[in-house]
């Protein structure tokens, strides 16, 4: 009775299902592979390599006034774990002016 309305719920299929899984295990074996070094920042190159994002997507994202990075210099980096505890809080643009 309780999964009766599940096929509902759910409209995904198992094509798009299997890509999503994808991406994520991609995501996982690339901040795996950063757990292993000592870097304590990223820079926008960093976060293209995890995230798969075009150069612009990221230069947006840094221009977030929102998102943890800082001026280097005339590059802008991202503490590690500041990114980290960023993506782990779901955002929508819908409630982030900056995306307005």
């Amino acid at each position: 009775m309780l999964f009766d309305n599940m096929k509902n719920d759910f409209s995904i299929s198992l094509q798009d299902f299997e890509k999503m899984n994808a991406e994520i295990e991609r995501y996982k074996t690339n901040i795996n592979s950063l757990d292993t070094d000592n870097v304590l920042f990223f820079s926008q190159e960093d976060i293209r390599n995890i995230t798969g994002w075009s150069k612009h997507t990221v230069e947006t994202l840094f221009n977030n006034p929102s998102f943890p990075c800082t001026d280097i210099g005339k590059s802008k980096l991202v503490l590690k774990t500041a990114f980290i505890k960023f993506f782990s809080e779901r955002r929508c643009k819908d409630n982030e002016v900056y995306w307005k």
